[in-house]
């Protein structure tokens, strides 16, 4: 709990919306996500009405995460081939 995510985490900040709906992050915000002009952040909205922010770069870790378990040399394609082979043949 003594790092500095854990404290920027408890912080929070107004931002106002421009009337193209646009708005500007603070810095601390920016800092904290390590993005910069012309980064990609996805808005995720929660069932519980909130929202999150997430960069690209999150997103690509989780991802790579969800196919960890995937050998590196494991050919999928040939795996559903042999699938539908062995339905055929039943």
């Amino acid at each position: 709990m003594g790092n500095s995510k854990n404290k920027a985490m408890r912080r929070q900040y107004s931002i106002l919306v421009g009337d193209r709906g646009r708005f500007v992050l603070p810095k601390e915000v920016r800092d904290f996500f390590g993005v910069d002009a012309g980064d990609t952040l996805t808005v995720i909205l929660e069932k519980d009405g909130s929202a999150r922010l997430v960069t690209l770069k999150e997103q690509v870790i989780k991802v790579k995460g969800l196919y960890a378990q995937i050998k590196p040399k494991r050919r999928l394609v040939d795996e559903l081939l042999q699938e539908r082979s062995e339905e055929i043949s039943g």
